[in-house]
């Protein structure tokens, strides 16, 4: 479902269909087109200070250029909102690296982070986000990731290693995989992928690492390494190593498969990433391994099923009249409410 709405701005510059960030505060709404319309509205969030209320970004679909020092320190609550993680119909924010910083709660949801990204130990939550590169390396103080939550997101390189992190995974997708030293993290029906190294989880700064219904997917030919403050629970592991042992792991519940099995777990996946790849599984494997909530492992099972479209209205398509009429300029702007 569409809707059309006309947006009538006193601006005297052409444009077309250009990138479009909304910046709304208790200070009003401003709008930036372009694709560096995302660094002008950050930097109009810094010239204003300690701001105490809340403040939202809104992007369109199309590709923006990621401000070189994205902080928004000054800001107590703020919300980003995109148009989905797709790179072809979605919001894509780019740049060669990319270090988040906030003092205060961060929500973040439905963009395509196509650069090396680090963020600081704030709390965020990141929803239907993918990420080309997260890694822990950064600025010293940057490279935690307390309190962090990331919900149906898609890491298509986790480089997140030795460093005291703590975070929250739902249904989430973590490709070439980091061997997690010092994580005190939970993961809830996740896919972790290993390409080139074998499954090892390790935590070496106390506490425990929770994993609940997720699958691992490892071709390499050592046996796999968890950590005993590592917890499998309900987990499916399919590796070349010794497939009569994960490591500490004791719990009946955990399956072990030889990696070869993987044609009879995925409808598709065969071990080579692609964008495209879903990670379904077949319906035999849908019906065999099964969480501790008696649905699916991986990242269609439990109480958030992997979906990358957003849920809320979000701007896919805007025209900007070429002239001015009367001083004003004429913006169309073409919303779609989730997937329609």
């Amino acid at each position: 479902m569409f809707f059309v709405c006309c947006l009538m701005a006193a601006m005297g510059a052409s444009a077309q269909d250009l990138p479009t960030t909304v910046l709304k505060s208790s200070k009003g709404i401003k709008v930036f087109y372009g694709v560096k319309s995302l660094v002008e509205a950050v930097d109009s969030i810094k010239a204003w200070g300690q701001d105490d209320s809340p403040c939202s970004l809104t992007l369109s679909s199309g590709v923006f250029e990621a401000p070189s020092d994205f902080d928004v320190s000054n800001m107590p609550n703020i919300l980003i909102r995109g148009a989905g993680m797709d790179s072809g119909t979605g919001t894509t924010v780019q740049s060669d690296n990319t270090t988040l910083k906030s003092s205060a709660k961060l929500d973040v949801e439905g963009i395509y982070f196509r650069t090396t990204f680090s963020a600081n130990p704030v709390k965020k939550t990141f929803t239907r986000c993918r990420f080309k590169k997260y890694t822990s390396s950064g600025e010293a103080g940057d490279t935690y990731l307390n309190d962090n939550i990331f919900i149906q997101c898609r890491m298509e390189d986790w480089s997140v290693d030795d460093n005291e992190s703590k975070f929250t995974a739902f249904n989430s997708i973590f490709m070439d995989c980091g061997q997690g030293n010092s994580w005190q993290a939970e993961f809830n029906n996740c896919l972790i992928s290993y390409p080139d190294r074998y499954v090892r989880m390790l935590n070496d700064v106390g506490g425990m690492t929770n994993m609940y219904n997720c699958i691992f997917v490892s071709d390499y030919y050592l046996a796999s390494d968890f950590d005993s403050r590592v917890a499998l629970n309900n987990c499916l592991v399919l590796h070349r190593g010794n497939n009569d042992t994960l490591g500490n792991q004791t719990s009946s519940t955990n399956i072990s498969l030889p990696y070869d099995s993987i044609s009879t777990v995925f409808k598709s996946y065969t071990g080579t990433y692609t964008t495209e790849e879903t990670f379904e599984l077949t319906d035999e494997a849908k019906a065999k391994y099964l969480g501790a909530d008696g649905r699916q492992v991986g990242i269609y099972g439990g109480d958030y099923s992997y979906d990358p479209s957003v849920s809320y209205p979000h701007i896919t398509k805007k025209t900007v009249a070429a002239r001015t009429e009367n001083g004003k300029l004429k913006v169309n702007v073409e919303i779609s409410v989730g997937n329609k």
